[in-house]
């Protein structure tokens, strides 16, 4: 962030990590100081954060993170936050705040805050709407409180800034609306872990500069939109452990550098779609789900792939040999319906984990010599007769 070290009297940068083992931040002649960063995070502070904070009028950084400490530390009288009028990065996270609605308040009031982080503050939804205000934010984390779905009237207000938005492990309960279709500046939307339902709204699909998305843990039904093939930035996507049926849209085969896919615990059906256009997958999950039909044999072009898990479906036929996966670290083919000879597993060098428990191969066990890394094995309850070479 800095260039050069300036003289002491106009340090604009101080950085006090893991250090300090007393409650006394600043002192009563603060406000002479000239600081821009200040980040005192992950140290035993404990009780309410002096007031004198305030007095520093030019501080851009702040970062006062106790996740991780033993004490508690307490945002009392949060007024002298609102002088802090050039702050561009805020992090409280693992803090009391108080009120508990007070993020709200500061995004108003300072609107040249770009990033906000109050992670596991006890914070909850405000009651008003961010009218008639100009803001800045950009990245706003609340993860870990207790926000409700009325959060959501606010977001619309916001959704011309935001990139990144993270609203996990919080109270959200309902529908997901349409207008979040409205955030097409998001390249970061994490939802996972709430008690959201119904449909996925199709107005995700205007989201294209969208690269993760993890809406896992909720409750959400009904079937994956076809308009997620608009999602064409998208890397990572997490829908799994929700109540989500019907067949893999066609449309995901636009997502061409997608990397992970979860989408396990959940009621899909159908087949498996071949993913030829998606040579980028490094993960894909699809576990416990009602899948059938064969495996496709385009699987074996996939040389960045490192974990497949299609466990605990009701997939059939022969596999196809896996020698092309040089990256494949997991294979997991368990409680399927899987019959014939097992192809060779030569050349899969980076292979640690292999189920193939509760299938119905048969014939005589393959070489699993050239599988140097191979650590777990599995190959119980099916109909093996020949012990191999």
């Amino acid at each position: 962030m800095m260039n050069a070290i300036h003289p002491l009297h106009v340090i604009v940068a101080l950085i006090l990590l893991l250090c300090m083992k007393t409650s006394s931040l600043v002192s009563k002649d603060s406000n002479r100081i000239n600081l821009r960063y200040l980040d005192l995070s992950d140290n035993s502070f404990e009780g309410a954060i002096p007031h004198e904070l305030g007095n520093l009028s030019q501080l851009q950084y702040l970062n006062l993170n106790s996740e991780f400490s033993v004490s508690t530390l307490v945002v009392g009288k949060s007024d002298w936050l609102f002088n802090l009028s050039s702050l561009t990065h805020l992090d409280l996270s693992g803090t009391i705040v108080a009120p508990p609605s007070i993020w709200v308040s500061l995004i108003q009031r300072i609107p040249s805050i770009s990033l906000m982080r109050l992670e596991e503050c006890k914070l909850l939804a405000p009651s008003c709407t961010l009218d008639n205000f100009s803001s800045s934010i950009s990245n706003l984390h609340l993860q870990g409180n207790n926000i409700n779905s009325s959060i959501f009237n606010c977001l619309s207000h916001l959704s011309g800034s935001l990139e990144v938005l993270d609203l996990s492990y919080n109270d959200l309960k309902g529908r997901i609306p349409q207008s979040f279709g409205h955030m097409t500046a998001l390249t970061y939307l994490n939802l996972q872990h709430n008690f959201l339902n119904g449909p996925i709204p199709n107005s995700f699909g205007r989201m294209t500069a969208l690269t993760y998305l993890d809406l896992s843990l909720n409750q959400l039904s009904q079937a994956i939109p076809n308009s997620f093939g608009c999602m064409t930035a998208l890397t990572f996507l997490d829908l799994s452990s929700n109540q989500l049926h019907g067949e893999f849209p066609n449309s995901l085969q636009n997502l061409s550098i997608l990397k992970v896919v979860d989408f396990s615990f959940n009621n899909l059906t159908g087949s498996l779609p071949d993913f030829t256009l998606l040579s980028s997958l490094t993960e894909l999950v699809v576990k416990f789900n009602q899948l059938d039909g064969y495996l496709p044999t385009v699987f074996e072009k996939h040389s960045a792939l490192q974990i497949l898990d299609l466990s605990n479906n009701h997939l059939k036929g022969s596999v196809p040999d896996f020698t092309g996966l040089s990256s494949l670290e997991s294979l997991d083919l368990q409680e399927n319906e899987f019959f014939g000879n097992l192809p060779n597993f030569t050349g899969l060098s980076s292979l640690r984990d292999l189920h193939l428990s509760n299938n119905e191969f048969s014939g005589s066990l393959p070489d699993f010599s050239g599988c140097s890394s191979l650590e777990v094995l599995y190959l119980d309850k099916n109909k093996f007769t020949e012990w191999g070479a």
